[in-house]
């Protein structure tokens, strides 16, 4: 139940500072282009992962 809820509220939380981060932080005023910020946890190490497309 406790991995369900980290899911899904870390799943919120990018859906809601997704489109800040892009419009703020990156300055991205067209529609086609994205950012992306991926934590990710494979059991021993802990990262994240950024992929910006033009």
């Amino acid at each position: 139940m406790a991995g369900v809820g980290v899911g899904t509220l870390s799943t919120k939380l990018a859906y809601w500072i997704n489109p800040w981060l892009s419009q703020k932080i990156f300055k991205n005023k067209k529609p086609n282009n994205s950012v992306t910020i991926l934590p990710y946890y494979n059991g021993k190490q802990v990262g994240v992962g950024f992929v910006k497309s033009f």
